[in-house]
């Protein structure tokens, strides 16, 4: 949130044996007196009627127009206020509160660049005009010009260091600039200034999450929510938090809790329907994502979300996955303007650079594949370079550096500034490694900060950038005819799509289960978010027909009772007791592998069928 800050008007007369442009006559000054104290008590009608008698027999006194435009402004008239203000002004062109509460009122209206030319002008009236220096950053932002409004806010610091709201603004536009550790810092300066500050408890809560810090997010918003129950954010942004923490039950009430506050919270239905599908509630989970949409409508990551699971429902067509790939780069594309001309490779003698995108450069699937990829390339061929949208490295990571020319943290960039960044760093040819799956920065590549651009290793899925030039897959990944159905021309590699390591933690195989066990058992590692009810469904079937057959379930999710009580409840709506299953979460890798000795058969889930788990199972 950015508060803005407000002065009263003054209510003074100018001095001087002639009275100025748009003074007050003396029978109207107690008529001002009285409209600015009722106006501090809140009767906006008795103080607008007071201000309506005063400028009868002298319409142009400045000072009670401006009152005026404050009063329109308190009641939601921003549109009356506007007049009011431009009045005054026309009666003292030089009237800075005047500039600087028509400001107020253009930013109330959206319109962000004329409330920046009335603060600019404020401030050449008066150049220690804090307020104007305040909001003048915050219009900035809203512009998405923000190393001008960290000059604005850096100012308005200057002008009063004991001020918290300019400090917490300045937090707002230093997160988006990515400079999450300084975004922190500020945020608890300004809550050092002001402790019971619920919007630097929730600001500093977010900045906190994106580092990686989920627990020390939920103990801010929980704060904040002591300060003020009834804090829709706070309560969306636990409910978020709560979700990367696998506690769902809790996460669930928290959405719930901020859409009882605010049923038109569209990032609340979103994180929702997040909820949801992580507990394998895929019908609800996507109505959720449908009633976002409907209130934001260009929300490219509720969008984003939706596709992912569209992904994994059996009933989903090729043709309506591109529907809304469609839909997610129309809204991507609106008001971008693509580069057209690079500074790349320009000498064939010269290396390629070749950059990757993505949140996933640590101990992750695409991590593990990427790492086999990056071991056989020729460094003489090819100069790499990263952005890694990481939220928390790992040894892993470090591994990956070192394979990296170039190696660019992009946290908290925002799109078009990591365009930007990858221009200037004059990269031929662009990767995506996540597709529509968490942490994709497939927005960004609207942009075109490329001239050649492709998506590999995510979700494989159109991803329905108009700027993204290739999708690359392997042979049979794509059926006959299903090309169309990609806003990507499909470029196939020659024998596989994966590029596995080598797993040097695998144990040995060992006999089989069931020769122990006196049953088969089968298992599934995969996230649990592919096991659709139509997978269960199967699966029960299985099991019904193999008598003694126990099904050993491995998933992340899992490591919660809440989920485990959904999943058992899912399997016994179709006669499967709780005695077939074996549920567990997550575990170090080596113990991962270790427990595939302790199944017979793995199974694969549809139609989002595993990918690296199908292969750890076959290694």
């Amino acid at each position: 949130m950015n508060p803005a800050q407000r002065r009263p008007p003054t209510g003074q007369q100018r001095t001087g044996t002639r009275a100025a442009p748009g003074a007050i006559p003396a029978a109207a000054q107690p008529l001002l007196a009285g409209a600015a104290r009722a106006l501090r008590e809140g009767r906006l009608t008795e103080a607008e009627a007071l201000c309506r008698k005063a400028l009868e027999g002298s319409p142009e006194q400045a000072e009670t127009l401006h009152l005026m435009g404050v009063i329109s402004c308190q009641a939601g008239d921003h549109e009356a206020a506007l007049a009011h203000f431009a009045k005054a002004l026309g009666s003292r062109p030089d009237f800075a509160a005047a500039h600087y509460d028509l400001g107020n009122a253009f930013r109330s209206l959206g319109r962000q660049s004329e409330a920046v030319a009335s603060y600019r002008r404020a401030i050449e009236l008066e150049p220690k005009h804090l307020p104007a220096h305040n909001n003048l950053g915050n219009a900035l932002r809203a512009l998405g010009r923000l190393e001008e409004a960290l000059a604005s806010l850096q100012r308005a610091v200057a002008l009063d260091p004991r001020s918290p709201e300019v400090r917490n603004n300045l937090g707002n536009v230093l997160l988006g600039l990515g400079r999450l550790g300084q975004a922190a810092d500020m945020y608890r300066a300004a809550l050092a200034l002001r402790p019971d500050y619920v919007e630097a408890h929730n600001n500093l809560g977010n900045v906190l999450a994106k580092l990686g810090r989920p627990e020390d997010a939920v103990d801010n918003y929980l704060r904040a929510l002591d300060l003020d129950p009834n804090h829709a954010h706070a309560h969306n942004n636990l409910g978020a938090a709560l979700e990367v923490l696998k506690r769902y039950d809790e996460a669930l009430a928290s959405c719930r809790r901020a859409l009882e506050l605010n049923p038109d919270y569209g990032d609340a239905r979103n994180n929702l329907g997040n909820v949801l599908r992580d507990l394998g509630r895929h019908d609800e989970a996507m109505a959720s994502y449908r009633e976002a949409l409907a209130l934001q409508p260009d929300n490219a990551e509720v969008q984003s979300n939706l596709i992912y699971l569209l992904r994994m429902m059996p009933d989903t067509t090729s043709a309506q996955l591109r529907e809304e790939a469609d839909r997610f780069g129309a809204m991507v594309t609106a008001g971008v303007r693509p580069f057209t001309a690079w500074k790349g490779r320009r000498d064939a003698a010269k290396r390629l650079r070749v950059g990757f995108v993505s949140g996933d450069f640590c101990n992750h699937v695409v991590g593990r594949y990427l790492a086999a990829f990056l071991g056989h390339v020729d460094p003489s061929q090819m100069e790499l370079a990263a952005y890694s949208a990481v939220i928390k490295e790992d040894d892993h990571t470090a591994r990956l550096k070192r394979h990296f020319a170039l190696w660019r943290p992009v946290v908290g960039l925002d799109d078009a500034a990591l365009a930007r960044l990858i221009h200037d760093d004059a990269i031929d040819i662009l990767v995506d490694l996540s597709g529509h799956t968490g942490l994709n920065r497939l927005p960004m590549f609207a942009y075109k900060p490329a001239p050649v651009q492709a998506t590999w290793l995510g979700l494989f899925a159109t991803s329905g950038v108009p700027g993204m030039d290739y999708i690359i897959a392997a042979p049979g990944m794509v059926a006959e005819g299903e090309a169309e159905h990609f806003t990507e021309e499909v470029w196939p590699l020659a024998e596989s799509w994966f590029c596995l390591s080598v797993p040097g933690t695998t144990p040995e195989p060992g006999p089989l289960p069931a020769l122990a066990n006196g049953a088969v058992t089968f298992g599934c590692f995969n996230n649990l978010t592919k096991l659709t009810d139509a997978v269960i469904a199967l699966w029960a079937r299985v099991l019904e027909a193999v008598p003694g057959a126990r099904l050993f379930l491995k998933a992340g999710q899992l490591g919660a009772p809440a989920v485990r009580g959904e999943t058992l409840a899912r399997f016994a709506a179709h006669g499967i007791g709780e005695e077939r299953l074996i549920l567990e979460g997550r575990s170090p890798l080596a113990a991962y592998f270790a427990a595939y000795r302790r199944v017979d058969i793995a199974l694969d889930p549809f139609p989002f069928h595993g990918a690296t788990t199908t292969l750890d199972g076959l290694w």
